[in-house]
């Protein structure tokens, strides 16, 4: 009997082994499969096939949709890369964490089996942590944007599927296509980040190269003969740590194509979208032409302002839904590169490295000033445009008689100026908190130079 009964629970442990290996193995699988996927985007942007970047980026987003109903598809097509992505980001940070405070910054052989680029380049150890909040935020940026980009589909329709009839009639912009627009600054957007990103896969080369020629010529310190399995873990330790930086890299990089090459497309369907709305007030036409009597005119101008009424209010829409996405995503992009970036100026200037860490560092100083200044100018800009046509009505509204049976129409247009001129506006913000104007990006202006003035004191001046 007890024999029986030991037998039945070596068959059960059993059991649970082998359930437990294979869902083990089924994890792998899937993290496996995100390598390749983050692989096949990273060549795409090598390559600068910018279509199929947008397409893949576009049907995982679709993926995520349907995850209720297709959850197979959702979990080998979402869930591997994420897999992947939460590895990588873990293993990044234990690596981070343990050059910032165990680190030996005087032993040129530890800096190098354990990859502490930070004190490679002479950086200050605690730089380590704006790196660690650095792949933080760039994870946070990648799932914000596949699972919550509420304008994916819109913006899908136009630069993948090329639907004219997103726009309004007669479907231009200035002088072209206003879908021809839209594609070309895409294509040139992301001409940019291809020159950006092969800059920085060289880099990565680079840092290949040197660290072969590193343990070639320091063979003999770091691989004992005296004892090989040391030397063999020290050789594997020096492998898997580089790898781990280049990781880093990879998925910072990667985070920023997207994000970038993304909200520069919402930018210009934005301007398409403002612009043509604000064309319905242009009534010069209308007014000079001696063919229509005053009251045809007068039904004319009440048409096209209820036509800008309702292509507003779409705007409007539009724009509330992209503040969810792209000003959560700009606000936790600035947060977490202003201070990194200050410290970089400072670094470039006052102290001395070597010619490899100076270029790569200016090279992420550039993609970061790029985000701080420029995409933040972008963004200013593209607020200041929705508001643009507001006054228009409003001088539209007063120099238009509204008779008789058309007082309900002034009063459902005055209503909707109204609404659209209120304190709180309405547009892309600083995470929902203020929206992002001319007059905010002067202050930055001011509180960066002040950040460059605060760290230059309390942080480079006492080191």
């Amino acid at each position: 009997m007890n024999n029986e009964y030991i037998n039945e629970q070596k068959k059960d442990i059993f059991y649970y082994l082998s359930l437990n290996i294979m869902n083990l193995s089924k994890y792998f699988n899937y993290v496996y499969t995100g390598f390749k996927y983050v692989v096949r985007i990273y060549f795409l942007l090598l390559m600068n096939r910018w279509f199929e970047f947008y397409r893949s980026y576009f049907e995982m987003c679709t993926i995520i949709r349907k995850r209720k109903s297709n959850p197979e598809q959702f979990r080998r097509y979402v869930w591997a890369p994420i897999s992947a992505l939460i590895v990588i980001t873990i293993l990044v940070i234990i690596k981070l964490f343990h050059n910032c405070y165990w680190n030996d910054r005087n032993d040129i052989i530890w800096v190098k089996i354990y990859a502490d680029i930070i004190a490679d380049a002479n950086l200050h150890s605690n730089a380590n942590w704006f790196l660690i909040i650095l792949i933080v935020v760039c994870d946070w940026m990648i799932l914000l944007l596949y699972f919550r980009n509420s304008t994916a589909e819109h913006i899908q329709s136009i630069i993948i599927d090329h639907r004219n009839e997103c726009f309004q009639w007669p479907f231009k912009y200035r002088s072209m296509m206003a879908i021809d627009y839209v594609t070309d600054h895409g294509r040139k957007t992301f001409s940019i980040i291809f020159r950006f990103f092969l800059l920085l896969s060289i880099c990565v080369v680079i840092v290949d190269i040197r660290t072969l020629e590193f343990l070639y010529l320091n063979i003999d310190k770091i691989y004992d003969y005296n004892n090989q399995f040391i030397g063999f873990i020290r050789l594997i330790l020096t492998f898997i740590n580089w790898k781990l930086i280049e990781s880093l890299i990879l998925v910072c990089a990667l985070s920023a194509a997207i994000s970038v090459s993304i909200s520069q497309v919402f930018i210009a369907i934005g301007h398409v979208h403002f612009w043509q709305t604000e064309q319905l007030l242009q009534l010069n036409d209308i007014i000079k032409d001696r063919h229509n009597n005053k009251w045809q005119k007068l039904i004319l101008i009440i048409r096209k302002l209820n036509q800008f009424e309702y292509y507003q209010t779409r705007n409007l829409l539009f724009i509330c839904k992209a503040n969810q996405i792209y000003g959560n995503i700009f606000s936790l992009s600035l947060l977490s590169q202003i201070g990194f970036n200050c410290y970089l100026i400072l670094f470039i200037i006052s102290y001395h490295t070597t010619l490899f860490y100076l270029t790569l560092i200016t090279i992420l100083c550039l993609i970061q000033m790029l985000n701080i200044f420029v995409i933040h100018f972008q963004i200013a800009l593209i607020n200041r445009k929705f508001y643009q046509s507001a006054p228009i009505m409003i001088s539209r509204m007063a120099t238009t008689e509204f008779h008789g049976k058309f007082l309900q129409t002034k009063l459902k247009l005055s209503n909707f100026a109204q609404k659209m001129h209120t304190n709180n506006r309405y547009g892309i913000t600083y995470w929902s908190q203020q929206i992002v104007n001319t007059n905010e990006f002067a202050k930055f202006l001011l509180i960066y130079s002040q950040l460059i003035m605060f760290i230059q004191t309390n942080i480079i001046m006492k080191t």
